[in-house]
């Protein structure tokens, strides 16, 4: 799977590099249905994210300027790909869908590294962030508290100083958003790559990445703390944490390589192991 969901009406959306399925029975994911958008668009056009703006209208995205939208709470879905980004080979890589005319969303190939904007569901956009650094690795995630909060995360080749950096803007669906950057994290060598960053609100905030690294902030992104997991155990320093689900400002579940699991009620000062034995 390489994307995931739950909708406002609690169905489960999966997409992956074959087209969506979704659990036909709320509450449940032990009934699963593909309806006939199965393959709205060509085999290998997989989808890396999904959002809801209601209960209604949600918006998937993925490789090669993949767009599906649906308007039934994800029953079926309609093919709305960006045609300019199909021709070009650019991948939508995270949306975030907070109105039926607001969508924003990542790209992260070669010319095409920023975060656009767009009020008719990804036809059209307006870029809202450019990474300046020609040595990007790219934007790994972003995300927003309602839209006039985002942040997203990244990784610079050079210089060594710089390598781990988190993009944020106070005004992200102004005309001309303003961005600033924290860099604030181990250099060089010792650089996390961050993979996820999320918030429950406006000033709580955690990110998590390789080298076992997670991130909590309590002031809106200018500061960032140091509550990872105990990386002297179950060699945990080695692991990356690509899933981070946010449940409250302190009650946060983080998931990574070999099949690390932790959860934490106190906001990160404490860690309960749940990995998968």
């Amino acid at each position: 799977f390489s994307a995931m969901d739950v909708t406002p009406g609690n169905r489960i959306v999966i997409g992956t590099v074959n087209g969506l399925s979704y659990s036909s029975v709320p509450n449940t994911s032990n009934t699963w249905s593909s309806g006939p958008y199965t393959n709205i668009r060509p085999l290998f056009h997989g989808y890396n994210d999904i959002d809801w703006a209601d209960y209604c209208n949600g918006i998937a995205v993925g490789s090669n300027g993949t767009i599906a939208k649906t308007s039934d709470g994800g029953k079926t879905w309609v093919n709305a790909s960006n045609a300019l980004f199909d021709a070009a080979q650019v991948s939508l890589t995270n949306v975030i869908y907070p109105a039926t005319n607001a969508m924003y969303f990542s790209t992260n190939s070669f010319g095409f590294i920023g975060i656009h904007r767009s009020t008719d569901q990804g036809q059209s956009y307006i870029p809202i962030f450019t990474e300046p650094n020609p040595s990007t690795f790219g934007i790994a995630n972003f995300t927003m508290v309602g839209q006039s909060r985002a942040w997203a995360v990244g990784y610079r080749g050079s210089p060594a100083v710089q390598r781990t950096v988190i993009f944020r803007s106070l005004n992200p669906s102004a005309a001309t958003p303003v961005w600033d950057t924290v860099k604030a994290f181990p250099n060089g060598t010792f650089a996390p790559q961050l993979k996820v960053i999320r918030f429950a609100n406006q000033d709580t905030g955690y990110t998590c990445g390789n080298r076992g690294k997670v991130y909590r902030t309590i002031d809106g992104g200018t500061t960032w703390t140091d509550i990872s997991p105990d990386t002297t155990v179950n060699s945990n320093g080695t692991t990356t944490y690509n899933a981070l689900s946010v449940v409250n400002g302190k009650t946060i579940f983080i998931g990574g390589s070999s099949r690390k699991l932790f959860r934490s009620t106190d906001a990160g000062a404490t860690w309960t192991d749940l990995t998968i034995a």
